[in-house]
Formats: C-alpha cells, sequence, structure tokens
C-alpha cells in the first residue's frame, strides 16, 4: 500500500516537474510573439531652418540607408514660420520628392522664452566673443532640451523618437531596426559619440557642478559624463517617457525658470548629458557605432572622433550646385576614402 502511495506521489512531482520546465519556454515563445507583434510607436524628428536642399539630402540618406523606416516610422519636421530661410520651403515640392511619410509641425521658437524683453536685452548686453551663440541657436538647444519632449505631437502619439538634424546623413546601411533595437532593450537613451564642450556647459555653478557630483558618488552603472562632458546629439534615440521623469522634470524646470538656457547659451547635448546622470545608467543608456555625417564633419562606423580630414568643407555649396538634382539624388562624403560619391535614388 505504502508503495502505491509512494508512487503516486513520485508520478505527480514528475508532472509538476515537466510543468514547469515546460511552461517558462512556451511563456517567453509568447511574450517574444507578443512583442514581434507589438507596434513600437516611433517617429524620427528634425528641426529644420527651412533650406530644402539640406533636407531633402537628409530624407534621402534615411531612405537609402535606413529603409526599414519606410512606410513605418513617420519623419517630424518642425519649422520656424519665421524663419528666414523659409521663403523658399516647398512643403509639396520636398514630399514629392520622397517616399518617407512626412509631418509638418509649425512652431514659434521665439515664444518659448519667458521673459522675451528681458532676456534678450540680456543676451545683447554680453561682451563679442567666438563662442558666443546667436539666439536661435540657443532656442534650438532650448527645442532638444524640453520643448520637443512635451510638444502635443511628440507625448500624446510617440513612444520613442529619434533626432536626425537636416544638415546631417547616415553613411551606411542600418540593417537593425533602431526603434526595435531600443525597445527591445528597454533603453532610455541611445547616443553615437561623446564631444568635450566647455563654451556649452555654461558657469561651473550649473551644468559641470551637476556632473562634478555625479563623479564623485556614483558608484555603479556609471556613465562616463564629468565636468564639461557633452553628447554629439545631433543624433539621438530616446524614450519619450523618460523625459517625463520627476527628477528630470524638476532638473529642467530649473533651467527654464528666468530662461537659464539661454541666457547662459547651454547646450542641449550638454543638458542631456546631465539628464542621464540624474535618472539613467549605463544599463539604460547605450552609445551606438554607425557611419554618419553632421555638416562637414564624419564619423565612420569605428571612429571615436570626427574626422575633418577631406576635401569638401564647401559642402552647402556642393549642395546648392546639384539642385536641380536633389530630389532623386543622395549626395554623401564617403567616410573611408572620404570622396564625394552620388548616389541615384530613382530610375
Amino acid at each position: 500500500m505504502k508503495r502505491k502511495i509512494w508512487k503516486h506521489v513520485l508520478f505527480v512531482l514528475m508532472l509538476i516537474s515537466i510543468y514547469y520546465l515546460i511552461f517558462p519556454i512556451k511563456f517567453n515563445k509568447i511574450l517574444e510573439q507578443t512583442h514581434e507583434n507589438r507596434s513600437i510607436r516611433g517617429a524620427i524628428v528634425t528641426l529644420t531652418r527651412g533650406d530644402s536642399l539640406r533636407l531633402l539630402n537628409m530624407l534621402h540618406s534615411i531612405e537609402y540607408f535606413y529603409p526599414k523606416a519606410i512606410g513605418k516610422y513617420p519623419v517630424i519636421i518642425f519649422y520656424d514660420p519665421h524663419g528666414v530661410d523659409m521663403r523658399n520651403f516647398n512643403q509639396d515640392h520636398i514630399k514629392s520628392c520622397v517616399k518617407l511619410k512626412l509631418i509638418f509641425q509649425s512652431i514659434v521658437l521665439f515664444n518659448l522664452i519667458q521673459n522675451p524683453s528681458e532676456t534678450i536685452n540680456k543676451i545683447n548686453a554680453e561682451p563679442k566673443s567666438y563662442n558666443q551663440r546667436t539666439i536661435s541657436y540657443r532656442l534650438m538647444c532650448l527645442f532638444w532640451s524640453h520643448t520637443v519632449f512635451h510638444h502635443e505631437i511628440i507625448y500624446k502619439t510617440y513612444d520613442y523618437i529619434m533626432r536626425l538634424d537636416d544638415d546631417s546623413y547616415l553613411l551606411e546601411t542600418i540593417t537593425d531596426d533602431l526603434f526595435e533595437y531600443i525597445d527591445r532593450n528597454h533603453l532610455d537613451y541611445v547616443y553615437r559619440a561623446m564631444s568635450w564642450d566647455i563654451p556649452l556647459s555654461g558657469p561651473e555653478f550649473l551644468l559641470p557642478r551637476y556632473l562634478e557630483i555625479y563623479q564623485n558618488t556614483c558608484r555603479t552603472l556609471c556613465l562616463p559624463f564629468h565636468s564639461h562632458m557633452s553628447i554629439y546629439n545631433n543624433f539621438f534615440l530616446t524614450r519619450v517617457a523618460f523625459w517625463h521623469k520627476k527628477s528630470i522634470e524638476t532638473f529642467l524646470g530649473e533651467l527654464l525658470s528666468n530662461d537659464t538656457i539661454l541666457i547662459y547659451s547651454l547646450g542641449d547635448g550638454n543638458i542631456h548629458a546631465v539628464a542621464l546622470t540624474i535618472a539613467s545608467d549605463t544599463e539604460h543608456t547605450a552609445p551606438l557605432d554607425f557611419a554618419y555625417a553632421h555638416n562637414i564633419h564624419l564619423y565612420g562606423k569605428r571612429n571615436r572622433n570626427f574626422n575633418l580630414q577631406h576635401n569638401y568643407q564647401n559642402w552647402f555649396e556642393i549642395l546648392r550646385e546639384n539642385s536641380e538634382k536633389l530630389c532623386t539624388q543622395l549626395i554623401i562624403v564617403e567616410p573611408y576614402q572620404k570622396q564625394l560619391k552620388y548616389i541615384s535614388l530613382r530610375s
């Protein structure tokens, strides 16, 4: 009798063991399938001054080197209707030249200033220097530090956004889906490069103070940002909700009050570096190696620093000289041979 009972007990235990062995495998497969089938709400975002040639070249680089974006991730193009280059900005023409879904969003950057007359007077009273930034540049930094993440079209519609400036362009094929990459790895922020930027760090009591305290107190999963470190962030990929964390809101709220970002000409890359030290770590922030260019600065896939040793410092002149073909042509400086390359996109 006892032997039969033990047999039953062992049989039940065996069934339980099999269940707990198989069920997690099936459950994990279900999770993976759910993740694959889930639609990721992502968008590529740029802020243009209205130069259609630069914008078209950047958009063509996305089509050619990141074709996964076509039909999947729209490109939201913010523009200030009062910008100096907006006179010849033809949205319909730009749309006719690309396969990407484009969303044009007007924004008056001047309206971001808390105290317009006082702040502009302070900026105008600054002693002239080589590193002095225009008010339009400072407003751009404000836009990418805070405004974009709180704009209704962004936070109500998208979980992730990728920045690519209109004077940037991709240089090699990106095989992975970048939005799936950041979502799959549960990341807050993805960047390509860092830089040392003293002028845009502001006075020592502002951004450098945050980074020095971080370096002195961080013990685990520490990000490599200190003192006057900045993210070279004309490209970044980020989770929108990250910028709505209370700690980030508090930090940015201090910078927004009294137009601190504008008055001290704080760089958005510097501000991003501090924000990441406040609310992220090396498990949720990651660099990504790929080849791209910003203006005349080239980044090969394995380069740590920009390569400026090429003969095309007149990059924008080259675009203008080829303006009639830019609707169907991508122009890049090849990152390794450093030669101009003309890529036809339409037969």
